[in-house]
């Protein structure tokens, strides 16, 4: 370089001068800039997948250099997103070209782009995954570099830091008098919430209702999210809907308007709301199993939709009421990612499994107990329906008139059912019990029992809708009481939802239930004394009238009946004496039930049996037989 000069003398003369020629020669001096720094990208949702993050890289050298970024994508560091892809996008066109861009991830080792100009930039993107877990208003951040320093991060000494981008000089003579430098850029993207849906649904009552009421339900669909609710299908009807499910022991009600766009179905409940086939055009009210309500094409963010209703009419019964009419209502649609949306109403929570929303049946208790199997068990009515049984002790060597000589218990077995129309507890007394008589109850098929003879003590059997239960009841006769003779204990069971509603079973306990009665005939043909005188020669008949004296009638009373009875006459046993002052009538003896007859074919016979197969309760018969006093 070399300076001049001019100038003039005191006579305004001109002259010129020139200096003598030094020399400057300019270092190479290295340098780069990433931007931007800390700008942001339009929002995010937890989730997405794709988001490009694009950076601008920058020579700012005073030659041109190479840009180096380090393997495997170490160059990016991110919070809140997962890096899918990275690469040099020389032609700026947001899409990777693997036959020219650069791929700055997915390298095994570090690379370097080609030449960049001084002053030449070229694209990088980044494209991440947005975390699911991100919540709402928390920020996403990509940085390419790690240079550090202050804003704007640029033109820093590289230090071969772990996420490094810097330049690449190799090859430049003379070396960079700064040596390599590096920079560092960031871009943030916030997270907003994605579409998320809230179905709601209120019963105009909570009961409880009776038989044949009307219900109006009242729906409606939430967005609590910050991007819009888009379309599902149903049957090729596109929009975010509400699907109402009619209750079961319901009927939806005839004669209501709907809004445009309802849709109808009568498929079976087997069939998912998406994939039941509906139609705009209603089918019979009483067969429609579900009403589809249209909220529109979308439902925008923080929006609520309009309400909407429908009416339901109660089944006119019986049926169970335990759980009352549980109704149901799911919503659907799509959020931004294009992932399905669904959500069942009955809390207050998006995207849940809900609950059933439930309007209360008036409960109606009713029972009947009866005899073993048969609960509704009449004899007049169901509420003298019987078991009848007899002890065995106490009575042997009795006769009729006597008393019994020893305690005795019998077990009963009686059968309950809940008649009513809902699940129940009923509670079971004993309000009729003979003097000195124990009757005590088990509901565990005998292991234990409770003692209610007292007409107030109590046990509960808890017996769902419409089934049946068993009980034993275990009565305990005293002794001194009439042979022969029956002993009613009333068995009472009553709802313990309307204990009025009650209803009574008799467990009969008989002292023996055959009956024998004797009587005797003279006929006296002789010419000695009249014509009934037991003289000799005389001929005695000997009648033994048996009688079944249990109670019979109604339907599916449980009865006694005697078997195998055997009346035996001897002549010796005992006090009897007629086997020594008379001769057996030969073939004389007879039963009016056709028994079977021994000792009746000779005239030396002192001892005769008849053996009646079967005696009903009720039947009765005679046997006689004839004996000439000697």
């Amino acid at each position: 370089m070399q300076a001049s000069g001019a100038y003039q003398d005191d006579a305004a003369t001109n002259y010129s001068v020139l200096s003598n020629v030094v020399t400057v020669t300019v270092a190479n001096v290295s340098g780069l800039a990433i931007t931007p720094d800390g700008a942001s990208i339009s929002n995010v949702v937890p989730g997405q997948t794709g988001v490009q993050f694009p950076f601008t890289v920058t020579n700012t050298s005073n030659n041109a250099v190479a840009i180096h970024f380090l393997a495997g994508g170490a160059s990016i560091q991110t919070t809140l997103g997962t890096v899918t892809a990275a690469f040099v996008d020389y032609n700026g066109d947001g899409i990777f070209n693997s036959g020219t861009d650069q791929d700055i991830f997915g390298n095994g080792s570090a690379v370097d782009t080609s030449s960049i100009a001084r002053d030449a930039s070229v694209s990088v993107v980044v494209v991440i995954t947005v975390s699911s877990s991100a919540t709402s208003a928390q920020t996403v951040t990509v940085s390419l570099g790690d240079a550090g320093g202050s804003s704007p991060f640029d033109g820093q000494v590289a230090d071969t830091s772990a996420h490094e981008v810097r330049t690449n000089s190799t090859g430049i003579s003379p070396a960079p008098v700064n040596g390599e430098s590096e920079a560092r850029g960031t871009l943030n993207a916030t997270v907003d919430v994605d579409a998320s849906i809230r179905v709601m649904l209120t019963p105009s009552s909570a009961g409880p209702l009776g038989y044949s009421a009307d219900i109006t339900y009242t729906t409606n669909l939430e967005n609590l999210g910050s991007r819009a609710a888009s379309t599902v299908s149903l049957s090729g009807n596109p929009g975010v809907y509400i699907v109402a499910t009619i209750p079961g022991d319901t009927k939806l009600k005839a004669g209501q308007t709907w809004p445009t766009g309802t849709l109808f179905t009568a498929d079976a409940l087997t069939a998912t709301n998406l994939n039941a086939s509906y139609s705009s055009t209603q089918p019979s009210a009483g067969t429609v199993t579900r009403v589809a309500f249209l909220v529109g094409s979308s439902l925008a963010a923080t929006t609520t939709s309009g309400n909407f209703t429908y009416v339901v009419t109660i089944d006119a019964g019986p049926f169970d009421t335990t759980l009352g009419i549980r109704a149901f209502t799911d919503a659907y649609a799509k959020n931004y990612l294009g992932n399905s949306l669904t959500d069942r109403a009955g809390d207050n929570v998006a995207a849940s499994a809900g609950a059933a929303v439930i309007t209360s049946v008036t409960h109606v208790g009713n029972v009947q107990i009866g005899t073993s199997a048969h609960h509704d068990a009449s004899n007049t009515t169901t509420n003298d329906d019987y078991t009848n049984k007899s002890v065995n002790t106490g009575i042997a060597g009795v006769v009729f008139g006597g008393n019994t000589t020893a305690p005795g218990t019998v077990v009963y077995a009686n059968t309950l059912k809940n008649i009513g129309n809902a699940d129940d507890s009923f509670t079971i007394t004993a309000p009729t019990v003979p003097s000195g008589f124990t009757v005590e109850i088990s509901t565990n098929a005998g292991t234990s029992y409770t003692d209610i003879s007292n007409g107030t003590s109590f046990v509960t059997v808890a017996i769902a809708y419409n089934t049946t239960a068993n009980v034993l009841v275990r009565i305990t006769e005293p002794t001194g009481n009439a042979v022969l003779t029956s002993f009613d204990t009333v068995v009472r069971a009553a709802s313990g939802l309307t204990p009025a509603d009650t209803n009574d079973t008799i467990d009969r306990l008989y002292t023996g239930f055959v009956r024998l009665t004797k009587t005797v005939v003279v006929a006296n043909g002789t010419a000695r004394g009249g014509a009934t005188d037991a003289v000799p020669g005389a001929v005695i008949t000997f009648s033994v009238a048996y009688l079944n004296l249990a109670s019979t009638g109604g339907t599916n009373c449980v009865t006694l009946n005697a078997s195998n009875l055997v009346i035996t006459e001897d002549g010796a046993a005992g006090a009897n004496n007629w086997g020594t002052y008379t001769t057996h009538v030969a073939s004389s003896a007879t039963d009016s039930r056709s028994g079977t007859i021994t000792g009746d074919g000779t005239t030396t016979s002192n001892l005769l049996t008849d053996t009646v197969a079967s005696l009903l309760a009720g039947q009765g018969g005679t046997f006689s037989f004839q004996r000439l006093i000697k």
